[in-house]
C-alpha cells in the first residue's frame, strides 16, 4: 500500500484553479483553542466511495460523445477538446477545471459555498472535476461535517472508447484553508493500492534539473554537441512534459562556513580584515543574487510507463552531462515557489 503526502492549491473565482502538489504545508488559525474539550466527527467513507462511484457513470454519459469525437479527430489533448468538456460539464451543473489552469473554472460559487460550510462546521458536500489533457479526469468527492473534510480522489481515463476508473484512494484533509484571496489549499495522507503518478509522488525521479552551462567557456563543438541532444530528446520524447524556468536564492552557506572557519584562525588582522570582507560578500550574494534553473517535469499513467520515461531521460539527457543530480530537500524548495509565486525563498 502506497502512503503519500499531497497537498492541492485551487483558486475559485472568474480566474482558473491552479493544481499544484507540495510536499509540506504548514499554517496556523486565529481561533483561541478550547481547553479540555475533545471532539470527533465519524464520515462513513465507505459509503462516499461507493456514491463516487454511482456518480461517475452520470458525469461519464454527460461528456463521452466529446471524448469519442475528439479521439476519433485525434484532439484529445487539444485546448479546445479540453474547453468543450468543462464548459459541458459546467452547464450541466458540475464545478470543472482542466489541469494546466488554463480554462476559467464552472459553477464557483458551489466552491465557495461548500468552503463556507468547512468554516461554520456544517454538514456538505461537493464534486470538483479536473479534466486532464491525457484523456480522461480526475474526481474529487468532497465531505464535511464538524469542521473535518474527506476527500475521495477517483482518476478515470478515457482509452479505446470507453472510460474506466483506473485508481481511487480517500483521505482527512489535514490541512484545510480558503483564503480572502479565493485560494483554496488542502492536504492530507493519501491510502492507495496502486502507485499512480500522473501528478507528483513523494520521489525525485518525477522532476530533472537541467544542467546549465555558460556559452563564453564552451567551445563550438561543445555548443553543437548539447543543443543536438537536447533536439534528440524533444524528438523522441512523445508524451507529455512541463519545462519549468525558475529564480532559485543563491545558497553560498558552504563558502560562508569556509570563510568563519579562517577567521575563526587567523591571527593576522589585515588578512582577517580581508576574510570578513569576503564573508560581507557572500553574506550579500546570498541576500540579493537569484540563479535561473531549468527543470522538466514528466507525467505517466502507471509505474511501467514511469520508470520508461525516467531511463529514456537518462540515455538522452545524462549520458550527455546535461542533467543535475538534486536532493529532495532541494525538490521541495521548487515545488513551494511554482505554489508561492511571490516568496523569496
Amino acid at each position: 500500500m502506497l502512503l503519500r503526502k499531497t497537498a492541492w492549491f485551487w483558486k475559485s473565482g472568474l480566474a482558473a484553479i491552479s493544481f499544484v502538489l507540495i510536499l509540506s504545508i504548514s499554517g496556523c488559525s486565529d481561533a483561541p483553542p478550547e481547553e479540555n474539550t475533545v471532539s470527533e466527527t465519524v464520515i462513513d467513507v465507505q459509503a462516499i466511495q461507493e456514491e463516487s462511484e454511482e456518480d461517475a457513470d452520470e458525469i461519464i454519459s454527460v461528456c463521452i460523445d466529446l471524448y469519442e469525437k475528439a479521439e476519433e479527430e485525434n484532439k484529445l489533448a487539444d485546448l479546445e477538446t479540453i474547453r468543450s468538456i468543462v464548459n459541458r460539464l459546467g452547464e450541466n451543473g458540475y464545478s470543472a477545471v482542466d489541469s494546466r489552469n488554463q480554462i476559467n473554472m464552472t459553477e464557483p460559487e458551489k466552491v465557495v459555498e461548500f468552503c463556507e460550510k468547512v468554516d461554520a462546521q456544517e454538514e456538505a458536500e461537493i464534486t470538483i472535476l479536473e479534466i486532464s489533457y491525457l484523456g480522461g479526469f480526475v474526481k474529487y468527492d468532497l465531505h464535511t461535517k464538524g469542521g473535518n473534510v474527506d476527500v475521495v480522489r477517483s482518476y478515470y481515463k478515457y482509452e479505446n472508447g470507453n472510460m474506466k476508473r483506473e485508481v481511487i484512494g480517500n483521505y482527512q484533509a489535514e490541512y484545510w484553508n480558503y483564503t480572502e484571496e479565493g485560494y483554496l489549499m488542502f492536504s492530507g495522507v493519501w491510502f492507495s493500492e496502486e502507485l499512480y503518478v500522473l501528478t507528483l509522488s513523494g520521489a525525485e525521479e518525477h522532476l530533472v534539473c537541467i544542467k546549465c552551462k555558460d556559452f563564453n567557456a564552451q567551445s563550438e563543438g561543445d555548443i553543437e554537441r548539447d543543443i543536438l541532444a537536447l533536439t534528440s530528446f524533444f524528438r523522441l520524447y512523445k508524451d507529455e512534459i512541463k519545462i519549468i524556468s525558475i529564480n532559485i536564492p543563491t545558497s553560498c552557506e558552504e563558502q560562508m562556513h569556509f570563510i568563519g572557519h579562517k577567521i575563526a584562525g587567523c591571527k593576522n588582522e589585515y588578512r582577517k580584515k580581508e576574510l570578513e570582507i569576503k564573508n560581507s560578500e557572500m553574506e550579500w550574494i546570498q541576500k540579493n543574487r537569484l540563479n535561473k534553473e531549468f527543470y522538466i517535469m514528466y507525467f505517466s499513467r502507471d509505474i511501467e510507463e514511469h520508470k520508461k520515461h525516467r531511463l529514456q531521460i537518462e540515455e538522452c539527457l545524462r549520458n550527455n552531462n546535461l542533467l543535475v543530480d538534486i536532493t529532495k530537500r532541494h525538490k521541495d524548495i521548487v515545488l513551494m515557489k511554482m505554489a508561492n509565486k511571490n516568496i523569496k525563498s
